[in-house]
């Protein structure tokens, strides 16, 4: 798969590049070039698909430049911190026909833990490939920030500044982000 970005189409990348710089050159972001089709396995409601395996299987669509296994390990290992990894965002059936997807059990508490994690473990193999540090500077008003924060957090030669708003935030966000230990 073939990324380019949303100012030009001329110059393509793989995911890997992509990722790595953030932006296109051109400051566009970048867009795959075709949009992949989903197997009919990911559609059929009769077939159990825990999440991380959905993740892995939706992921691996977008990246050529990583093995199938390779992207099994850095979703597994995105999702170590979540309370329940394997059920990371169970399906409650509250009554016959209303469902709820609870997507609270990351190391925030908020949904964004599902695709920050993910940029950790990214960033991890990126620098692995690479031999060089990354440097994040981010802005935040709450959850946001705790999530970049705790997918980062003892990632070897990464180094996060988070900026936020002096007593905008809750005071449960400001510990999770100043608390980490990391």
């Amino acid at each position: 798969m073939l990324y380019h970005s949303t100012r030009s189409s001329e110059e393509q990348v793989g995911f890997f590049e992509a990722f790595a710089n953030g932006l296109a050159p051109d400051g566009g972001l970048y867009l795959p070039g075709d949009l992949p089709q989903l197997p009919a396995t990911m559609l059929d409601p009769g077939v159990e698909y825990p999440y991380p395996r959905l993740a892995a299987d939706f992921f691996a669509l977008f990246d050529a430049d990583h093995a199938p296994s390779e992207i099994r390990g850095l979703v597994e290992s995105s999702h170590r911190l979540f309370a329940d990894p394997p059920d990371a965002a169970p399906l409650k059936q509250l009554d016959e026909r209303l469902f709820v997807l609870e997507l609270f059990h990351g190391p925030t508490l908020a949904f964004k833990d599902f695709g920050l994690q993910i940029v950790g473990s990214l960033f991890a193999d990126q620098i692995k490939r690479t031999s060089k540090p990354i440097n994040v500077l981010g802005a935040t008003s709450g959850d946001t920030g705790s999530a970049a924060i705790h997918g980062l957090a003892n990632q070897p030669a990464v180094n996060a500044f988070i900026l936020y708003p002096k007593g905008r935030i809750s005071p449960l966000q400001e510990r999770q982000m100043t608390c980490t230990g990391a």
